[in-house]
């Protein structure tokens, strides 16, 4: 009797689970939708929002960029520098001295012929002390001078011509000069010295070119009068022949290779053969304009050392490559102290794009200029 009351208990509690099963933990019948009487409507309940719900932010338009800029570049750059002077650094450009030292960080570049069929290099730039070291440095030539005053620069250089000394005097050029009285801001490279040879080995020392500025009490502000030299624009070249390989031939010595890299909108810069490299800041040299002038040069009569002259003032033509394409510009410099001028073939004025110009000045009676 007793087990019979005990199996009657379990089936019983059994039965209880069972419907506890079924009603707590089953899923729930939903209920049956109202349907409204014929004619009325149903107004859902409005859902509250979350108060913590995050606010959506209206985009910010963006701003054009106002300022300041490079004058030498149209590049954006930290702080006003358009009434400060750069400096014209002369870098030596033989094969057995490359690779250079901080040619990548010039704003502009110029490569001029000098005596052998080779070339020298000078670089503008407009914030020296920015850049670890340049070189290697090399002796000033009287037709660089044009140049340099262009630009209304300090001229930093290592001996020189007679007539360059004499026409640095002349002039009234403030230029470091590393081989008579301003060693203190140069050193030779104990590596390239023992490589490449003593003349090959001079470095500038970026860092002690301010304080020897400033010990001389030279003017570190632009001449009064002084007028920006380029123009800059963010439009792509439209119109001119294609221009994606450039070969300017200074002499049956050297040659400057420049190839057009459509994803950077840059020109490749190569010579002797190789890649123009920067050793210091270990990259290739690269521009976005490649100038070309054309000016009168030829051999000095009687020079022992085969010397050049050359004015690079007055006026001539010249070819401008940008964005693949290429057009005849023409030039023109009134006196030594003047900027360059550069006009199209309409009379407009020449927009550069905006980054570094690598300024090729190629005798027409020596030098060529082949593009593709």
């Amino acid at each position: 009797m007793k087990l019979k009351k005990i199996i009657n208990i379990i089936l019983a509690l059994s039965l209880c689970a069972g419907l506890f099963v079924l009603c707590g933990c089953g899923e729930k019948t939903p209920p049956e939708p109202e349907i409204p009487p014929e004619g009325e409507t149903v107004v859902p309940e409005p859902i509250d929002e979350p108060d913590d719900a995050p606010e959506v932010e209206e985009p910010v338009p963006e701003l054009p960029y106002e300022g300041p800029w490079n004058p030498y570049t149209g590049l954006p750059c930290e702080e006003d520098i358009s009434g400060i002077r750069p400096f014209a650094v002369m870098i030596n450009n033989i094969d057995v001295a490359t690779p250079q030292w901080g040619i990548s960080s010039a704003d502009i570049m110029y490569e001029v012929l000098v005596e052998g069929g080779v070339t020298r290099l000078l670089g503008i730039y407009s914030r020296l002390e920015e850049v670890e070291q340049v070189g290697s440095i090399r002796s000033a030539r009287p037709y660089y001078l044009d140049i340099v005053q262009a630009y209304d620069a300090i001229y930093i250089h290592a001996g020189g011509s007679e007539d360059a000394y004499s026409q640095i005097r002349r002039r009234r050029i403030n230029a470091i000069d590393g081989v008579r009285g301003s060693g203190v801001t140069f050193h030779r490279d104990p590596w390239r010295k023992e490589n490449m040879g003593v003349e090959h080995s001079l470095i500038l020392d970026t860092v002690k070119v301010g304080p020897y500025v400033e010990d001389h009490n030279w003017r570190t502000e632009l001449d009064e009068g002084y007028s920006e030299i380029m123009s800059f624009t963010d439009e792509a070249m439209s119109a001119g022949s294609c221009a994606k390989k450039i070969e300017v031939t200074y002499s049956d010595r050297k040659n400057t290779l420049f190839e057009y890299d459509a994803q950077s909108a840059l020109y490749m810069v190569s010579q002797y053969g190789k890649p123009m490299e920067d050793y210091t800041a270990g990259c290739r040299m690269s521009c976005r304009n490649v100038l070309v002038i054309f000016a009168p040069m030829s051999r000095i009569a009687g020079d022992d050392m085969g010397r050049l002259k050359a004015d690079f003032t007055g006026e001539g033509e010249g070819l401008y490559f940008r964005d693949g394409l290429c057009v005849p510009i023409s030039w023109s410099k009134p006196e030594a102290d003047s900027p360059y001028s550069y006009t199209l073939e309409d009379g407009s004025n020449l927009l550069f794009g905006r980054g570094v110009s690598y300024i090729c000045i190629v005798a027409p009676t020596r030098g060529n200029v082949v593009f593709e």
